[in-house]
């Protein structure tokens, strides 16, 4: 059987390259499809013939997988529409929409396999162990709970063959690596996220043992002549004692750049250090608010603004580069706290600040205007001068002109942060708008 992987960004997913690899070890095959690279998305799919269609959602973008999800379905007759990832897992209803037929909370490493199985052998789907669907009655239908995997160390590698079809994703020289299965780094432009994904970050995440991240870090740097590594998920400075003997092997045994997704009550001195003797270049922080009691509430743990500001300065003394991440909507946000997240943001001059909103759901203060102030936040990063202007432009109207304010400095920023050569970043432009243009 096959499984098309159908994904927005032309970046590679470590997660799914690791799901993908166990669905190719249990002898199925695999592909990711880019919808914003294909002139004929579905006759693209169609010629691969994939008996199931899976999604990794990210926030803010579910409305997305739902759209292109009924179109793919409906052009090849009918393949399952699956969602896997965090959010799907905090949004099990997201298999009640008409595009989706299946939520695989959890790990879906065996899920997958399982349900092409299931296809190959024109059995029934509804039920099976590690999903959520629409039940006949219209309510959720949950299948039997699906154990956590134990040891991540005999999960299959990840996989990056599956993106062989686009050259300027395949050829990329930033390896994207998750070492263990905590919350995968969101880069998305102008996301919303869940408030079950903020209370999940930077808290006890299983993880791959040091010997088995550093063998597999170095298969992937051998294979493929990657210049530099970005680690995407919160695993990595969970455990000082783990991240200790991690740094020391890979300054000896890897020996690339790379960059990684911290929070600053994980950053002592002694650990900041040890990333730059690492060869560590870029951190996006976790600053989560300006207000310290939504920060405490965020965090679960204090942490005051001398404290980030002495961790942004003692990274920028080693010649790291400093990307926050802040929310907007947090439980009991008001204006006045939502301010102090842009004085905050202005004061730390970071490379590059990104601020998501809270979606709206039950307990999230999420607003048309955190919205709009969300957009803004990544200026007052760039130009501290722009901060006092920020409060009187919410009231007023321009709504479309921030957006794309925001998506230009988002694009800036990344372009900037080193995480891809120039070059990578101009083929990638190229043929994505080669790819609409047709």
């Amino acid at each position: 059987m096959r499984v098309a992987f159908i994904q927005k960004d032309p970046l590679p997913d470590p997660f799914v390259a690791v799901v993908a690899a166990q669905a190719v070890y249990r002898g199925h095959q695999a592909r990711v499809f880019l919808p914003g690279a294909e002139r004929d998305l579905e006759g693209s799919v169609r010629r691969f013939a994939p008996g199931a269609l899976v999604f990794h959602v990210a926030g803010g973008f579910e409305d997305w997988a739902d759209r292109v999800g009924l179109r793919l379905r409906t052009a090849l007759g009918g393949p399952p529409v699956c969602v896997i990832g965090s959010y799907g897992t905090d949004h099990p209803e997201l298999a009640l929409r008409d595009g989706i037929d299946y939520v695989l909370p959890g790990d879906p490493d065996e899920t997958i396999p399982e349900l092409l199985w299931r296809i190959s052998m024109e059995k029934t789907l509804e039920g099976t162990m590690g999903t959520v669907c629409r039940g006949p009655d219209g309510a959720l239908l949950w299948g039997p709970p699906r154990e956590q995997i134990a040891d991540l160390d005999e999960t299959p590698a990840a996989d990056f063959e599956i993106y062989q079809r686009y050259g300027f994703v395949a050829g990329q020289r930033t390896a994207p690596m998750c070492v263990g299965r905590g919350t995968i780094e969101n880069l998305h432009a102008g996301v919303r996220i869940s408030l079950a994904e903020v209370g999940r970050r930077f808290r006890p995440a299983r993880r791959m043992s040091v010997g088995q991240a550093i063998s597999r870090a170095n298969m992937l740097r051998n294979r493929r002549r990657y210049r530099r590594f970005g680690f995407r998920d919160d695993s990595l400075t969970l455990d000082p004692d783990w991240l200790a003997l991690f740094l020391d092997r890979y300054r000896r045994e890897v020996e690339l750049p790379f960059g990684i997704m911290a929070r600053p009550d994980q950053l002592a001195p002694k650990i900041i250090d040890g990333l730059a003797a690492a060869g560590c270049d870029c951190v996006r922080l976790g600053i989560e608010s300006g207000d310290p009691q939504l920060r405490r509430a965020a965090m679960g743990t204090t942490v005051s603004d001398p404290e980030i500001e002495a961790v942004v300065e003692r990274l920028r003394s080693h010649g790291i580069r400093v990307h926050t991440v802040g929310w907007l909507g947090l439980p009991g946000e008001t204006r006045e706290t939502a301010m102090r997240t842009v004085e905050l943001v202005a004061r730390l001059r970071p490379d590059h600040a990104f601020c998501f909103t809270v979606a709206d759901e039950p307990g999230s203060a999420s607003t048309p205007e955190l919205r709009r102030l969300a957009w803004l936040v990544p200026h007052a990063g760039r130009a501290p001068a722009l901060a006092g202007l920020v409060a009187r432009a919410l009231d007023g109207p321009g709504d479309a002109l921030y957006q794309r304010l925001f998506l230009l400095q988002h694009d800036l920023g990344f372009i900037r942060s080193g995480e891809l050569p120039p070059w990578d970043i101009l083929r990638i432009g190229t043929r994505m708008s080669r790819a609409r243009a047709g």
